[in-house]
């Protein structure tokens, strides 16, 4: 058998033979070619003899690229390559859409559960705010059963519970109060826990107090835009607390001098609870607006010191701050120092005023403080000493525009009622209503006249006595609104204070300067017409007007006076005709005018003289039995003068009147035994004649 490796040598003889030589190939180096070594992509568009360097195959292969993209090859490009080229691109495409589809649903993914677990946060907020209010639902609870001593430790063991929502739910209580009497008593509640918490955490009570600003007043703008009632749990909480904001100011500023508006009310939750009523209206006056912040750092060091007074605490809110401290001296002395410096920093008396007056605090609140000491919460003792700073520009509250035009109907109102007390005052006298009814003789007015002008004229030197100590003290006075009576002609005028006096001297010099000089003036005119009356001819007593004498007995001053000057009128029986001066007349009527003024109630002259005299406290608790006397004196007695008097009391005067400037210095002990002379001497003219079988007592009722 023939070796196969013969076989293929004889095959390649043979086709030498047939073809001829095969042709030469060119002469090459030994070294082995670089793709040997490192592998090489496949090389297009470039010539087989091109180097074979690492930039220029880079460049090879971005030529490539670039060919493919195009959509054309290269010289060195196979026939397949756009093919190849096009099945590569769809390649890519589809990876690229099946990526981006997957990246979709694992963000689709996320998505869901990143909502899951927003949902969950949110069923967890619900929850804890759901438990939340329950145990503000127990605090409320408790509070509403508890004393004012148990506040405190309430407040203090459930701190983080007394925000604003715990106020919402007691306002939203006191709306759905089924009488005024619990309505009342759970805006007291509210008043007091506001106060414990201030003095518990100030911060808190202040936070409290602005979360509760913005709620009402976004509820407030909200209203006002929309037109129509609030929409929605918020806003009606908010318009709850807002109505019950409005029956705290009622309850607390009622009077014609303190009118507080429902931007007010909204004011009054950003305001201390400490805050004396007085001061209340004029604060949240429009035009005071708040304090700023560096004015309220400047008077803390520049205008007190160890040397004035010593700031060991302060309360201090945008509208009203208070600083607690020693006095360094007596408290007149310590006071015009703190003037003194006050008016020496540039502008700054404008822009802040600074009181000084008994600490404000509520007694609760200090009762609760001496128990935490140890010390029985009786012995509370008289409030220490404090600076109270409010705005410059809040001032008492004065008629402005076309309101003046008011006064002059109360004043006319009591010409005509004089006149007609004093026609009344000639209604036993027949000759006189002979003259003007019967014969039509209109002079028989003239005998009316001097009683008319008498009463006015002692009512005007009241006023006048009062502006002119005003304008010597430097206290500014309003315009009188008068008051017309029936029975007496008239019963006075109100005059506000326009100014903070600067004492408690300034404020009783002012208030006792009316009421005494018309008082002195009526017994005068008394004196004189008893005199005269008792020493008429037959001819002048014609002229007089004839009265009971039980007139006389109307009131022990009279009474004694004319027991002393006209025995006789004295003598008659009390229904028995008697002639009486006009001028009798006149200082009758005066009298008791200016001792019904001189009554200590509220911002009658009486009432600024006993805050003077006796403090606020004190004066506060005399108002309050004087009030009940009256209201007494319309069942003991005939005359109903003191009860309509005390109705008007209670409409326009029951208030306090503004404070002065230095509320701690007293007043000496000249001007508090005039004060006493004084309620004596009203006392003396309201009450009747001890002697007077059936007199009625507390003025003139029984003349008309």
């Amino acid at each position: 058998m023939v070796p196969r490796g013969v076989v293929f040598i004889l095959a390649a003889v043979a086709s030498t033979a047939l073809l001829g030589p095969a042709p030469r190939a060119p002469r090459r180096s030994v070294r082995p070619p670089l793709s040997m070594l490192v592998p090489m992509p496949p090389q297009r568009g470039l010539s087989p003899a091109a180097p074979r360097s690492f930039p220029q195959r880079a460049l090879a292969m971005l030529f490539s690229t670039t060919e493919e993209a195009s959509g054309g090859g290269g010289a060195g490009a196979g026939p397949n390559a756009p093919a190849a080229s096009g099945t590569a691109r769809r390649e890519g495409a589809d990876a690229l859409r099946a990526k981006a589809a997957r990246l979709a649903r694992q963000a689709e993914k996320l998505k869901l559960e990143a909502e899951k677990e927003q949902l969950q946060l949110d069923q967890e907020r619900l929850a804890k705010r759901r438990e939340r209010l329950l145990h503000v639902e127990d605090v409320v609870q408790r509070l509403l059963n508890c004393s004012v001593f148990e506040l405190k430790p309430i407040i203090e063991e459930n701190k983080p519970l007394f925000d604003e929502d715990l106020f919402f739910r007691l306002a939203e209580l006191g709306n759905m109060a089924r009488s005024s009497k619990e309505r009342d008593d759970i805006t007291q509640l509210a008043e007091n826990v506001m106060r414990t918490l201030e003095a518990v955490d100030t911060r808190q009570a202040d936070e409290v107090s602005q979360a509760i600003y913005k709620e009402v007043t976004a509820g407030a703008k909200k209203d006002d835009t929309s037109g129509g009632p609030p929409s929605g749990p918020a806003d009606s909480q908010a318009d709850m607390l807002r109505g019950w904001i409005e029956s705290v100011l009622q309850n607390s500023s009622s009077g014609a001098n303190a009118t507080v508006s429902l931007s007010d009310g909204v004011q009054l939750v950003n305001m201390p609870q400490w805050i004396p009523a007085p001061l209340l209206p004029l604060v949240l006056d429009a035009e005071a607006g708040p304090m700023d912040t560096a004015d309220l750092e400047q008077v803390k060091k520049l205008v007190f010191g160890p040397e004035t007074f010593f700031v060991s605490g302060e309360e201090v809110s945008p509208y009203i701050a208070l600083y607690r401290g020693t006095l360094r001296g007596e408290s007149d002395e310590v006071f015009n120092k703190v003037q003194e410096r006050l008016a020496a920093v540039p502008g700054l008396s404008d822009r802040v005023q600074l009181l000084l007056m008994p600490d404000p605090t509520p007694d609760p609140v200090r009762r609760v403080e001496l128990m935490e000491r140890g010390l029985p919460p009786d012995a509370l003792g008289e409030p220490e000493p404090v600076f109270v700073a409010i705005s410059g520009r809040a001032k008492p509250l004065s008629a402005q525009g076309a309101f003046r035009l008011v006064y002059f109907v109360p004043l006319l109102l009591s010409v005509i009622t004089t006149f007609s007390y004093a026609l009344g005052v000639f209604a036993f006298s027949n000759d006189f209503y002979d003259r003007l009814v019967e014969q039509g003789d209109v002079t028989a007015l003239e005998r009316v006249l001097p009683v008319v002008g008498g009463i006015l004229g002692l009512s005007a030197l009241h006023e006048l006595s009062h502006f002119v100590a005003g304008a010597a003290r430097g206290v500014k006075l309003g315009i009188p609104f008068a008051l017309p009576s029936l029975q007496t002609g008239t019963y006075g005028s109100i005059t506000k204070f326009l100014s903070f006096p600067k004492d408690r001297k300034t404020q009783f010099d002012v208030a006792a300067a009316g009421p005494l000089m018309g008082l002195v003036a009526s017994v005068g005119l008394l004196a004189a017409g008893l005199y005269l009356g008792a020493h008429a001819t037959p001819g002048e007593v014609q002229d007089f007007p004839v009265l009971p004498a039980s007139f006389f007995r109307g009131s022990a001053l009279v009474g004694a006076l004319a027991s002393a000057l006209d025995p006789t009128s004295m003598a008659a029986p009390p229904t028995s005709p008697v002639s009486v001066h006009p001028l009798a007349v006149v200082g009758v009527a005066g009298a008791v005018i200016n001792a019904l003024n001189l009554l200590p109630v509220g911002r009658l002259d009486g009432g600024r003289m006993a805050t003077a005299a006796l403090g606020r406290r004190t004066a506060s608790a005399v108002a309050n039995i004087v009030l009940l006397l009256q209201a007494l004196s319309f069942f003991v007695s005939t005359s109903g003068l003191q009860l309509y008097w005390g109705l008007i009391i209670v409409l326009f005067q029951r208030n306090q009147d503004v404070p002065a400037t230095d509320e701690v210095t007293p007043l000496d002990e000249g001007r508090r035994a005039l004060f006493y002379a004084a309620m004596a001497a009203a006392a003396l003219a309201l009450l009747p004649f001890p002697l007077s079988p059936g007199g009625g007592g507390f003025g003139l009722s029984n003349t008309i």
